[in-house]
């Protein structure tokens, strides 16, 4: 067993430093088997980062059919804690994660509802389509963006990672827009080319700023 991570710690809402809050999080990538397959895991520090604690929940994608790809399995992860209509941390965090497996060509995402400490362990299957790539979260003012390399019809298990996409939520982290609802993108002809679908930003003329 071993484990992973290409994402940064992310502080959430109950973070008081040397208290007995939660202060940030980690998710973790972990092969847990003898096979290569992986799972993510989340870990949390109580005192801004000087210690971690791993928790104990794996999350996991289990297929009614099909088998673990190359690689397969949950892994990659991406974390924001959901905000009320104030603005504030509600303490509810989801994750959304490359899910490699035959067959499967979205994200996946599981939930937690106390600052990161206990997740769903059965992860689900969003809209969103991708190669198998990481995604990226990011607050943006009242909403949040979701950054991914690779929208093209090659498939799940494809690491052509291009081109890079931006879409945007505004209901807690529920969806995404926009959604995997077009059947051009499954379009042979277009497997080497940009799908043209609405509110994607291309690489000729991506450009994003944040604030921080």
């Amino acid at each position: 067993t071993y484990y992973l991570s290409y994402s940064d710690p992310v502080i959430v809402s109950s973070y008081d430093g040397e208290g007995s809050n939660i202060d940030m999080i980690l998710n973790c990538g972990v092969q847990y088997d003898d096979t290569g397959s992986f799972c993510c895991r989340v870990a949390y520090t109580k005192d801004a980062g000087k210690t971690w604690i791993l928790g104990d929940d794996e999350i996991r994608y289990t297929p009614g059919q099909g088998i673990l790809a190359y690689e397969g399995g949950v892994s990659e992860g991406t974390i924001l804690e959901v905000k009320d209509e104030n603005g504030k941390g509600t303490g509810k965090l989801v994750l959304y994660a490359r899910c490699q497996y035959d067959n499967v060509d979205v994200f996946c995402k599981a939930y937690s509802y106390d600052y990161g400490a206990n997740w769903t362990t059965a992860a689900e299957l969003t809209d969103l389509y991708t190669v198998n790539t990481q995604p990226i979260m990011h607050e943006f003012g009242d909403a949040q963006l979701m950054f991914w390399g690779g929208n093209n019809v090659l498939g799940g298990n494809s690491y052509q990672r291009m081109p890079m996409n931006v879409a945007i939520s505004r209901d807690g982290l529920e969806s995404f827009d926009p959604p995997k609802n077009d059947s051009s993108w499954h379009d042979p002809r277009l497997a080497r080319q940009a799908p043209k679908l609405r509110n994607i930003l291309w690489p000729r003329n991506f450009c994003c700023h944040i604030d921080t």
